[in-house]
């Protein structure tokens, strides 16, 4: 018969715990087995029933000095077992919990404010795996939401996660969607973690998607996805409105387009602040969130090229002579100031500055904390790369992945909101 005891897991922290047959223990949370050393006491002495002849006196002395050494020797054998029996401090040191391993974080920022994901491997008996999510609010180090986001499974070499679960995430609204093989198109709540959208609940609730989706493909420059039925038909579906839009847009023409004004910085080692006016996207003078140096205007203001094009280029002006160094530009706020992360100089020690710039090319405010040290550089560049998340308010940074720390800011005034660590997080709490 088994014996229940409240010994604490060392894989998970759980109390729920039985003892086996061999001696172990085994955890009904995570099933995962364990050895507890527990104080033991003597060894249990064995004595013989004696029958003393009347007659024969000697044997009764013989027998009596017997009994002497034999409870001598089970003495010995008592200290002996003590002093290798494991102290309560020692025992206690042998079922410290240790935190779940984690395989993933994601920090989003939504209306409600700032959240951090937090997925571990947690196991489910010997070969088999389950991932798990806890959803915390930094501020204040709440825990949100914990669920089960991806449910046991049987564990082989050959296992990849990201066929169950992509590293890639993508956030529309309060939504995070994320595409994987297995299971296709996924939509979570940021803020509790739960399935709000997938293949099956969009072709039930979606006229059009009936008869099943076969591909899904996220095209990032139109902030959509396609999707592929099973019938052949193609459809765009907006993440924001979670609807279909219509299969063919009203095309615009560029003096339709409305004249916008945005900042950009120069490509090549030393950056620097660009006004451009423009219709529509601009193409092809801008490239991603910089200007090519060889369409920009000559010393004298003598222009390479003509920019007033049929792209619907206007007019581009330096507006400043100070040099952003390996230069990311994060954002463009509500009102057109650009979020720039640069290093004071070409050094690699050189400190790194998150600025917030106006349309004057002067600074609103500027950042310098040795968190930002910890940004490594983008993929095939020497300028800095940082994962990044913003909403209207707030702009979550996140550090070197080796750091994995989060840091949020307030966008309009440059102050740090918090600062979260999810391996020193689940330390604490497994603690």
């Amino acid at each position: 018969m088994t014996e229940v005891r409240k010994i604490q897991c060392p894989s998970c922290g759980s109390n729920s715990t039985y003892k086996l047959f061999d001696g172990s223990y085994k955890c009904n949370y995570c099933q995962g087995s364990f050895m507890v050393h527990e104080p033991q006491g003597p060894a249990p002495i064995n004595r013989p029933q004696i029958t003393i002849p009347a007659a024969k006196p000697q044997m009764i002395i013989a027998l009596v000095l017997g009994i002497i050494v034999l409870m001598g020797a089970g003495a010995i054998g008592f200290f002996v077992m003590a002093s290798t029996t494991a102290s309560p401090a020692e025992s206690h040191v042998a079922l410290t919990p240790q935190p779940p391993a984690i395989k993933m974080t994601k920090a989003f920022a939504g209306k409600a404010g700032g959240v951090v994901w937090i997925i571990t491997a947690n196991r489910r008996g010997a070969d088999s795996l389950c991932y798990e999510l806890r959803v915390v609010e930094p501020l204040t180090n709440t825990l949100k939401g914990k669920r089960i986001i991806v449910p046991a499974f049987k564990q082989d070499p050959g296992f990849d996660l990201s066929r169950k679960l992509s590293n890639d995430f993508w956030q529309y609204g309060d939504l995070a969607y994320n595409l994987s093989d297995d299971n296709g198109l996924l939509a979570y709540d940021i803020y509790t973690g739960e399935t709000v959208w997938d293949a099956k609940r969009l072709s039930e609730k979606i006229p059009g998607l009936k008869s099943g989706i076969l591909k899904v493909e996220h095209r990032a420059s139109e902030k959509l996805f396609e999707l592929t039925t099973m019938t052949g038909d193609v459809f765009k579906f907006d993440p924001f409105s979670q609807t279909l839009l219509p299969a063919v847009a009203p095309a615009k023409t560029r003096q339709e387009e409305p004249l916008t004004q945005e900042l950009y910085l120069s490509d090549g080692l030393k950056h620097q602040l660009y006004l451009f006016s423009k219709r529509g996207n601009g193409f092809p003078i801008v490239f991603g969130n910089f200007v090519q140096e060889s369409r920009l205007p000559e010393p004298g203001g003598k222009k390479q090229h003509n920019v007033k094009d049929i792209f619907g280029n206007d007019h581009i002006e330096q507006i400043s002579e100070k040099n952003y160094f390996r230069a990311q530009p994060l954002l463009r706020d509500g009102l057109g100031n650009l979020l720039v992360l640069y290093r004071a100089d070409l050094s690699a020690t050189a400190p790194v500055i998150l600025e917030s710039v106006n349309k004057e090319g002067k600074a609103n405010w500027s950042l310098q904390d040795t968190s930002l040290m910890h940004i490594g550089k983008a993929f095939a560049s020497d300028d800095l790369g940082c994962y990044y998340t913003y909403s209207d308010r707030i702009i979550i940074i996140g550090l070197d992945k080796t750091v994995r720390q989060y840091m949020a800011i307030n966008i309009a005034t440059g102050k740090i909101l918090w600062r979260f660590d999810p391996q020193s997080y689940l330390e604490k709490q497994s603690a």
